[in-house]
């Protein structure tokens, strides 16, 4: 990969200089659009400004600092989604991958929390800048994997922009958030493009993994149209992990 810095300052890019970076002092420089892949603006640079028009009307992605760093870190991420449960799910898989003895944080509907610090969270999936501020301090931290609940909301409103996860499971859906997404089938869409944009399109595609609950008629339609593996559960004969003699307790499930 080829990395080129362009700032109105020459000392400021110094240091990057001597890391090996071609740095181009100045102002901006358009005709080179045609050799430019993505684009990576500093906090605070105007999204209106004319390097930033001129890379989204040639159809080059562009995004922040913060977003391009979390994306180059093979920190383990798994979503999870669905109507309900979301909560359950994600606790359940902090509790494995602590009693696995790897450093976990969680970021979901009743709070944020890594390294014994919980912090009150306003909605179930943050907003984009305040997610990867998040994941960048759980990072920095020493955070080895990271468990994210994710809303339809946070889909649609992309605030999960920049994030590529390794694992997404879908739990169910049933009729919820009509206020916001219109219609069902709508929100069915929503939910279906942490797997088709974010799992199946993205950068971890090739060790990307699904776990979808076939108990219900989403998660077999689901299951049926992803191309990365699927790992299917249920109590139908076809399912990948099976569950049978369920026992519901007031302390515990059992079963085998």
């Amino acid at each position: 990969q080829s990395v080129s810095v362009y700032d109105r300052s020459s000392q400021a890019t110094i240091p990057l200089r001597d890391c090996g970076y071609a740095i181009h002092s100045g102002a901006w420089a358009g005709r080179l659009l045609s050799s430019i892949d993505l684009v990576v603006v500093s906090p605070g640079f105007p999204e209106h400004s004319d390097p930033v028009r001129q890379a989204q009307a040639a159809g080059i992605e562009v995004i922040s600092e913060l977003e391009f760093g979390t994306q180059q870190l093979t920190v383990p991420y798994v979503a999870v989604t669905g109507t309900n449960g979301k909560t359950t799910v994600a606790y359940l898989i902090e509790s494995i991958l602590l009693k696995a003895g790897f450093k976990t944080g969680v970021i979901g509907t009743i709070n944020y929390r890594y390294n014994d610090q919980t912090f009150e969270n306003p909605v179930t999936t943050p907003e984009s800048l305040d997610l990867q501020r998040m994941l960048s301090d759980m990072l920095r931290s020493g955070i080895s994997h990271v468990v994210m609940e994710v809303s339809s909301h946070a889909i649609d409103l992309q605030r999960i922009r920049g994030c590529w996860f390794d694992v997404a499971v879908f739990i169910n859906l049933s009729q919820d958030h009509l206020d916001f997404h219109g219609d069902m089938q709508s929100y069915w869409l929503s939910k279906q493009r942490l797997f088709t944009d974010y799992l199946v399109e993205g950068p971890k595609r090739a060790q990307a993994l699904a776990v979808i609950n076939c108990n219900n008629a989403s998660g077999e339609e689901l299951a049926q149209k992803l191309t990365v593996p699927v790992l299917t559960i249920g109590r139908g004969p076809n399912a990948t992990i099976r569950v049978h003699n369920t026992v519901y307790g007031p302390g515990s499930i059992t079963g085998q």
